[in-house]
């Protein structure tokens, strides 16, 4: 790393050093039995908007938790992806709960996710385009606050977490965007980090929001995903078959039967207009 200028290695130490204090002097999590979803606990991680200025409020962030049955270890916090993806509900048959016994299992709903969702009309809709006009719209229906949900904000709640949890130290897990956050709490707060479990990891130092690796990399994914015969009756060129229906549904959504989470068959259509994102 190059050298800072003293002055400015200080002021980030300071800021550092604050931001340590704040997470340390949070209030406890006060856990109470989730309905209808014992033996999870749920509660409350409070924290400040912006932590340069208390004054503008605070963020209730919605958080559950699994103990363990067996002799304690220690705590996993697991950080859903997206960004955008809730982290809770836990489900008391939680199989990753399951697979490592002695862990208290922990997820919270990060800022602007979950019970705490950011709110846009224009962006909520279904099959929403997300165009520049509707994002702009949102960013005005949100106003100045829009500026403190960000990774570093992220980071900033999970070390409140780890203060309010009690714990010199956590274990980390990670999936998608999740490892994102996890890789910059470990690189921010080292010797809080016991552990780190990362999934479909995103790295930081390629990251630039277009993706462009994984979208070279789909022909090799869905090439692996058939071969052996695995989608014998299904299709023989499954990059082909996705391209063609991409270009197919460019114009005119594709209208047909599908079947909900609960087993009802019901007409939809998808594609269209501003709609392949749902393709």
């Amino acid at each position: 790393m190059r050298r800072l200028p003293p002055l400015v290695s200080a002021a980030l130490a300071a800021v550092a050093m604050g931001a340590v204090a704040t997470a340390a002097s949070s209030a406890p999590v006060a856990f109470t039995t989730c309905a209808a979803r014992a033996p999870v606990q749920c509660g409350t991680l409070v924290v400040p908007l912006d932590r340069a200025d208390p004054a503008k409020g605070t963020l209730s962030l919605h958080v559950e938790r699994l103990r363990s049955r067996a002799e304690r270890r220690g705590v996993l916090v697991l950080l859903a992806g997206g960004p955008g993806q809730a982290g809770t509900p836990i489900s008391p048959e939680d199989p990753v709960a399951a697979a490592v016994p002695g862990w208290d299992v922990v997820m919270l709903d990060q800022r602007g996710t979950g019970k705490g969702a950011l709110r846009c009309p224009a962006l909520d809709r279904r099959n929403s385009a997300q165009s520049p006009a509707d994002i702009a719209r949102c960013a005005e229906e949100l106003g100045p606050r829009r500026a403190f949900f960000t990774t570093t904000d992220s980071v900033l709640d999970i070390e409140a977490l780890r203060g309010a949890l009690g714990e010199e130290r956590i274990a980390l897990g990670g999936v998608s965007y999740g490892t994102y956050v996890t890789q910059y709490y470990a690189q921010r707060f080292p010797t809080r980090v016991s552990h780190m479990v990362l999934d479909s990891v995103i790295d930081p130092a390629t990251m630039d929001g277009f993706e462009p690796q994984s979208f070279g990399a789909v022909p090799r994914v869905l090439t692996d995903l058939c071969a052996r015969n695995r989608c014998r009756g299904i299709t023989p060129d499954p990059v082909g078959d996705v391209a063609g229906l991409v270009a197919a549904t460019a114009s005119r959504p594709l209208r047909g039967n599908r079947t909900t989470m609960r087993g009802t068959v019901v007409r939809d259509s998808i594609g269209g207009p501003d709609a392949q994102g749902d393709l």
